[in-house]
């Protein structure tokens, strides 16, 4: 997934694809605060940094 390499961060919606689960359970899971990476809120605005869906996946070297 070419984003994951060429943004800071994503929105729940392409974290979600990546990680392969749906839209409506990542955003369960953030509010459980059991998604397997750091999200970032900025009011309500949620991003995921790519770093850490890199890591989750080993995409990182």
């Amino acid at each position: 997934m070419e984003v994951l390499t060429s943004q800071p961060t994503v929105d729940v919606a392409t974290a979600a694809k990546a990680i392969g689960i749906s839209r409506s359970t990542a955003f369960k899971l953030i509010a459980a605060n059991e998604f397997p990476v750091r999200v970032i809120r900025a009011g309500k605005r949620i991003v995921v940094p790519t770093a850490g869906l890199r890591d989750l996946l080993g995409m990182t070297p």
